[in-house]
């Protein structure tokens, strides 16, 4: 059958097993033209091992994955006729490289182009070029080639030219000519003065002309950088300035063609890159296609290059290290990788490995990387022999970030949020907690000495949307696979802005000179290069330079006085954003009215408490025996249903157990005083209505000492509102803003409730991330609501949540609460009459942590082949909540009595309780049964086969909006795994006290 290539087959619905031969098989019409001189048949990357033949020859074999090779095919090919290329590809399950394993499925594959070249009989065999710096200041360099023709061929002419950026000829001198041994060897350098040099912030390029003639004029054109590498004690120095590497992980993935890679993502991945201040890319964990390196020359990002070793005696995985039958898959490909991107002024780093353990295999690899190219410091990502850098993964947090040997450099860390499945589907807006994350670990690298960089773990998202289910880790990509920004993205061009703000309140916002201080994190460029925009409070936009400030200076801007909200953004000279930085200014008040002079009219009795009546601006019904408002009504419509009632979300709050509800009149207002407990919680909430409906609300819940266990998530009130409140708006507080409209946690903007259809195009932004409907595991699709709509706002001054005809509520308060809006659903948990568990099934209670998805859940285990839960329900559809794991296995899934899911893989690397192991929607509003079975079976990277479940979700097709009022959240400050702020990782070990205050005034329609 027909087959892409470049292209992943298993993308393309191709059955594909490991250690099992695939076969492709091309005709090539080879021109006539072909006949002098060799023919070659080059491979930019098959994947894992492949043997190749052209009409019935065998032309070689190559074992690798992500390296050119080649052979010559001069001998087997006709000329002016069609010719047969077979391949065969074996996915080897035994490969070093393991890219098999991350990628959740079998790779195995052509994946990047292949050309047949014709070259003359004199060509270059070799072709090194290095430009060593001597002077920065002075621009004194040297032009150094290394070159090899066949040795048949030494008596040819080679001539150079070298053109400066603006395509001036540079004198080279005596230089022009090289003189070749009889082996065919040749070497020169030249020595050239004011050069303009290469670097991240400036990336100069030449173009070198290398001409070589015998029967045949062969030209070869490389481009040259100017740009010295060292490592000087424990600082990495560029130019002679040491650097500081700001900088993600990338993966090769595409929507369509899996890992596969066809040159035409990496420029654009990397022009998104650097728009969010990226300087360094790492690429995991294998080199790149060519292109990447081609675009990092011209844009002026620096690269490490690294090894496809990945796990080598790590994380359960063979100890190859020390295995000489593997040593032709560690040095081979190294080698390959070498010699092929040796010439790019990019790639400063070369990486011999990714998280294995040292051995024979990886001293051998360092011996070779050092003598091939000295000119660049060698790392293996996880400490361990002679590197001339150090590696950290993942540190604790508040470990020293530097290193007083060697620059240390984070080459994987900063996690993205995706193994926190029950934390991302209940709160969205933790993709713009991340912010703190980010921001904490560059304010602590800065001050770090010998701390060289970091590459946040990652880039893109790791997704593969096979024809028959989603593969891949998850979405801890700035941007998705489509390439759209997420949240984190700007949160990244935030943290990587090299224009960095310092935001003091007392100067910023009061007395008559505002002023904000500056830092210039540049290592060449001075401030003064650089444009400010301000936009004042009519939208009025002014641009000026910004002041000059030295490669890392401090100053001083200050704020024109037309700026009253310190909208600002930073510029290159082209006009590309570098940061955009939204400040507040004083908060308003509250609105919070002159009340009428008499309190509103109210009645009791021993069911109901009615405050308002049918000829007044609104009516709250309040249950007199719970305190729970029933209905409250403005201009003829039901606002609010429900509520105010304590949310926490993972703590058992038990039955609300009233201990007084009274009602008396204020100076102004009727007042309702509620108290009970809630679970551990003893719960007291005040609701305040005056004459003309706007209801003030107080609570505050306090939990003795150990009364709570484990982490608390979020905790406030919680109020129900009707399911025709479908968008918002809002304004809130914070202490230095990200204005955009990608990014959900900016201080004020509007999103609406139901998502959209993935348009599925690259870079198609029209529709934001945040409102479209993804493959993504962080995500529950059964209520269809946006992340913009459903994500926590911090610091909110003033809300309204309405429906199509403005009808709905205005929520007020100071800035000390925050709000998130979601779905009502009724949860079932095993033992509940509708969720059964068939089997045997041990019980066990989650203790949460920083990877868990809610806290004091009742996880329920199966190992059983054949044991099952079986979930009845009415309603549109459910997420069936469990884990992923390490020790988890693969089950099937019916959906009344219809097999719709075979073999779905539960293993992850690491727990991930909360999570979604299925989810269905759309469904008739009726009566349900979903089964989920055990196989016994589990994939090959799993310690185990089981099943974990733990709850259910049952969402109806019209849910009604529930807005929680939150007095603190507390997702912690985190690089995922085990780097953490404890400070905000609150446990109710020392006691739990929540409280808050706030306005609701009811909306009519068209309010």
């Amino acid at each position: 059958m027909p087959i892409r290539v470049p292209g992943e087959p298993a993308m393309q619905g191709l059955q594909i097993e490991q250690d099992v031969e695939m076969g492709y098989r091309t005709s090539v019409v080879v021109p006539e033209d072909f006949d002098a001189g060799p023919v070659i048949l080059r491979f930019e990357g098959v994947y894992s091992f492949a043997r190749v033949w052209v009409n019935g020859k065998f032309a070689g074999e190559h074992l690798g994955g992500f390296t050119r090779f080649e052979f010559d095919v001069t001998d087997h090919i006709r000329v002016g006729e069609s010719n047969l290329i077979a391949v065969g590809v074996t996915d080897r399950s035994d490969s070093v490289s393991t890219a098999s394993s991350y990628a959740g499925h079998a790779i195995g594959g052509i994946l990047r182009p292949v050309f047949l070249v014709h070259v003359p009989e004199v060509h270059l065999t070799r072709f090194h070029v290095s430009t060593p710096v001597d002077d920065p200041e002075a621009g004194d360099a040297r032009l150094v080639l290394d070159l090899e023709v066949p040795c048949s061929a030494s008596s040819a002419s080679v001539g150079l030219e070298l053109r400066d950026p603006d395509g001036q000829l540079v004198d080279l001198g005596e230089g022009r000519q090289l003189e070749l041994a009889p082996t065919g060897q040749g070497h020169v350098a030249v020595a050239l003065s004011a050069v303009s040099l290469w670097s991240d912030e400036a990336p100069h390029l030449y173009e070198l002309i290398v001409t070589v003639e015998g029967e045949t004029l062969v030209t070869y054109r490389q481009k040259v950088g100017f740009r010295s590498i060292e490592v000087v004690g424990n600082e990495l120095l560029v130019n002679g300035r040491s650097v500081l590497l700001r900088g993600v992980n990338r993966h090769d993935i595409h929507p369509e063609l899996g890992r596969a890679s066809d040159g035409t993502l990496e420029r654009i991945d990397l022009e998104l890159l650097q728009q969010a201040n990226v300087n360094f890319v790492r690429t995991s964990h294998y080199p790149p296609h060519p292109a990447l390196l081609e675009a990092a020359d011209e844009l002026g990002i620096y690269v490490e290059v690294e090894n496809g070793v990945c796990w080598a005696g790590q994380f359960g995985w063979p100890a190859t290290q020390d295995d000489p039958h593997h040593s032709p898959e560690y040095l081979g490909p190294l080698a390959e990788m070498v010699e092929r991107d040796r010439n790019h002024p990019s790639v400063i780093i070369w990486s011999i490995g990714n998280e294995s353990t040292w051995g024979e295999n990886f001293r051998r690899s360092y011996d070779l990387v050092a003598a091939a190219d000295p000119s660049r410091p060698v790392i293996m990502s996880f400490a361990g022999g002679p590197e001339d850098i150090l590696s950290s993964h993942y540190p604790a947090y508040g470990d020293d970030l530097g290193s007083d040997s060697k620059p240390m450099l984070h080459d994987e860390v900063v996690h993205l949020p995706v193994y926190q499945s029950g934390d991302l589907r209940r709160d969205p807006g933790i993709h713009a907690d991340w912010a703190g994350s980010i921001d904490d670990f560059m304010n602590r690298l800065r001050r770090a000495d010998g701390g060289l960089g970091v590459a946040i773990w990652g880039g893109i998202d790791e997704q593969f949307h096979l024809p028959s289910r989603t593969s891949g880790f998850g979405p801890w990509g700035v941007v998705d696979v489509w390439r759209r920004r997420k949240p984190e993205w700007w949160a990244l061009r935030r943290a990587y802005s090299p224009i960095r703000v310092e935001h003091d309140p007392e100067r910023t916002v009061a007395g008559p000179v505002r002023e904000i201080t500056l830092h210039n994190d540049h290592v060449f460029a001075d401030l003064s290069d650089f444009a400010i925009v301000w936009k004042d409070a009519n939208g009025t936009e002014s641009r000026e330079a910004l002041p000059s400030i030295a490669p890392r200076g401090t100053g001083t801007l200050v704020i024109p006085p037309n700026v009253d909200h310190a909208d600002f953004r930073f510029e290159t000279a082209s006009g590309q954003i570098i940061d955009h930085h939204q400040l507040p200014g004083t908060p308003p008040a509250a609105d919070r009215r002159i009340p009428l002079s008499s309190p509103p009219r109210w009645s009791h009795d021993a069911d109901r408490i009615v405050i308002g009546g049918d000829d007044g601006p609104f009516t709250i019904i309040i249950d007199a025996r719970t305190g729970e408002i029933i209905r409250g009504e403005a201009g003829g419509r039901t606002l609010l249903t429900g509520g105010p009632s304590l949310h926490a979300p993972g703590v058992d709050l038990e039955t609300w157990e009233p201990t007084a509800v009274t009602i008396a009149d204020a100076e102004h207002t009727v007042q309702v005083s509620i108290g009970g407990r809630s679970g551990p919680f003893d719960v007291q909430i005040t609701i305040a209505a005056d004459a003309a409906g706007l209801l003030g609300i107080a609570y505050d819940a306090q939990a003795a000492p150990g009364a709570v266990d484990g982490r608390i998530t979020e905790i406030g009130l919680v109020l129900a509102l009707t399911a025709d409140a479908a968008a918002t708006t809002w304004e809130s507080d914070s202490h230095d803003g990200i204005p955009s409209d990608g990014y959900l946690g900016r201080l004020r903007g509007q999103a609406t409730r139901n998502s959209l259809p993935d348009p599925g195009q690259f870079g198609d932004e029209r529709v934001s991330w945040n409102d479209v409907v993804t493959g993504s595991i962080d995500r529950s699709n059964v209520d269809g609501w946006s992340r913009d709509f459903r994500a926590r706002r911090d610091g909110v001054l003033r809300q309204r949540v309405t429906g199509p005809d403005g009808a709905g509520i205005e929520f007020n308060a100071d800035g000390a609460v925050g709000t998130r809006l979601f779905p009502s659903r009724e949860i079932l948990h095993p033992g509940d009459p509708g969720l059964e568990l068939d089997g045997e099934w041990e019980y066990r209670v989650v203790d949460g942590g920083l990877n868990q998805g809610s806290v004091g859940l009742a996880d329920h285990r199966c190992d059983q082949p054949g044991g099952a839960a079986v979930i009845r329900f009415h309603g549109s559809g459910i997420d069936c909540i469990g884990a992923l794991g390490p020790d988890l296995g693969l089950v099937n899934i019916t959906l009344d009595g219809e097999l719709v899911a075979a073999d779905v893989d539960l293993f992850s690397p690491v727990d991930c309780s909360g999570h979604a192991i299925y989810t269905v929607g759309g469904l008739p509003e009726a009566e349900h049964e979903v089964r989920i079975e055990v196989t016994g079976r589990g994939n090959r990277a799993s310690r185990g086969a089981g099943v974990r479940l733990q709850s259910a979700e049952v969402f109806s097709a019209q849910p009604e909006t529930h807005l929680a009022v939150l007095s603190r959240s507390n997702y912690p400050v985190s690089g995922s795994f085990d780097w953490f702020d404890p400070s905000v990782a609150e446990t109710g070990v020392d006691g739990v006290e929540a409280h808050g205050t706030f306005t609701i005034r009811l909306l009519g329609p068209d309010r």
